[in-house]
């Protein structure tokens, strides 16, 4: 929340989405130097977080339907993610996956729904 909060307290409308690259940045470099991107597991975390990543930024640079479009994507892309690490039983606990999978995807079909 203060990430998202940041712009506001600031002034400066881009200061969530760079404290939030930094921190990604950040937990990148912290996961490497400890020796934890070695882990197939954590790889597909690090891989997500590049991915959806791109989504985001992409999503920011753009603006109207498109920007929503991608955010919609983006969105249902998790849900999509989350299910195959639901059936692997990987990453994160199983109740967190089935919850974030259908708010994702729910809020994604939402968004597109919108556009129309």
């Amino acid at each position: 929340m203060p990430a998202v909060l940041s712009g506001r307290l600031t002034g400066v409308a881009a200061a969530p989405f760079v404290l939030i690259g930094i921190l990604a940045v950040a937990l990148v470099i912290i996961g490497w130097r400890r020796g934890a991107w070695a882990q197939a597991c954590n790889r597909a975390q690090l891989y997500g977080l590049i991915g959806f990543g791109a989504i985001s930024v992409a999503g920011v640079l753009t603006d109207g339907v498109l920007a929503a479009a991608l955010v919609a994507g983006g969105l249902i892309a998790h849900a999509v993610w989350d299910v195959i690490h639901l059936d692997a039983n990987a990453v994160v606990g199983r109740r967190y996956a089935e919850f974030c999978a259908i708010f994702d995807a729910v809020l994604g079909f939402a968004i597109l729904w919108s556009l129309f």
